[in-house]
């Protein structure tokens, strides 16, 4: 990945988080959120989901350095759906009693704020007004759509009927959408062509929903058990692969697990993984995950051969 990019991508967040009248400790906070690991300001190296959008641009013929803006906007925004999130699943025990769950609220909503200030950038870089409208209204659906995800995967943990096609809308809206915005968005930058934006559109989609999979496959298969997505009881894909095909004693083990409120042992959190192992549950998400790589990689045919083509091929490769 150009690490000329990331650089710039990092800089224009620098510059759009201290150009702001934020007190210095409150700026600290929302600092704090892009330094995680995987965040674009964490110091180490690899694929950041604010590149998206200038491999788009790049792909559709534009100079990537115009979609800069674009790709610090998804890097906020993306960050201040992880705070969200992260709320809402009650994961960040340690963060929520650090900073305190309103603070935690407030970073949310100055990260927003802060990706449509850099949407606004845009215009500095004599990106066509029109354009820039519809980039911002991308991100206001892709941001409707991700909290649907979200309401659906909280409500599916109250269900014991939950289907496949039910899981995969589920990830479709909450991880999909947001990569289909970073992409989108890029190409919007770059082209009025319905075709090529589509085009980066659906590459996105699919790029985001064959990542969401292969995290909650790393997250059931974690070498820490403690960090394992059993504990937390999360029907993602191959859990509800599993409910969906587990027989006899199998179906039962999984059902009390799944049904239950309290706490896992360690010997309880290795059977299920033991009986999602045996079922291909693991097999099966992988399958998954190669045909929407599959459909990422066709959905740029359209697009003419470019080193932002070849980086977004890459990428379905490998994620």
């Amino acid at each position: 990945m150009n690490s000329r990019q990331t650089t710039e991508v990092a800089e224009q967040i620098l510059t759009l988080i201290e150009g702001t009248a934020a007190l210095p400790p409150f700026r600290e906070l929302i600092f704090s959120h892009l330094r995680k690991p995987g965040k674009i300001l964490d110091g180490e190296h690899g694929f950041r989901w604010g590149l998206l959008p200038l491999l788009c641009a790049q792909a559709c013929g534009e100079d990537w350095r115009q979609a800069v803006p674009v790709g610090a906007a998804v890097e906020f925004f993306i960050a201040a759906g992880d705070v969200l999130d992260d709320l809402a699943d009650l994961d960040t025990v340690e963060s929520c009693s650090r900073d305190g769950r309103p603070h935690l609220s407030n970073a949310a909503a100055a990260l927003l704020m802060l990706t449509q200030e850099a949407i606004l950038r845009l215009l500095e870089h004599q990106v066509d007004p029109d354009r820039v409208l519809s980039i911002s209204r991308t991100f206001a659906q892709a941001g409707i759509d991700a909290s649907s995800g979200q309401y659906l995967d909280m409500e599916y943990e109250r269900t014991d009927t939950l289907t496949i096609d039910e899981c995969l809308t589920m990830v479709a809206l909450k991880s999909g959408s947001l990569a289909d915005c970073a992409c989108r968005s890029g190409a919007l930058v770059a082209t009025a062509d319905p075709v090529l934006i589509t085009a980066c559109a659906e590459f996105g989609r699919n790029l985001g929903i064959a990542s969401q999979l292969r995290n909650d496959i790393d997250g059931l298969w974690t070498e820490e058990l403690s960090k394992s997505d059993v504990p937390r009881r999360k029907k993602t894909l191959p859990v509800v692969y599993a409910l969906r095909c587990a027989t006899g004693q199998d179906a039962e083990a999984l059902r009390r697990v799944y049904q239950s409120t309290t706490e896992l042992t360690a010997d309880q959190i290795s059977s299920v993984r033991d009986i999602l192992w045996r079922l291909g549950a693991k097999y099966y998400t992988s399958a998954v995950v190669d045909i929407h790589r599959q459909r990422a990689r066709s959905a740029l045919d359209v697009i003419p051969a470019s080193d932002g083509r070849d980086a977004l091929l890459a990428l379905a490769a490998s994620s």
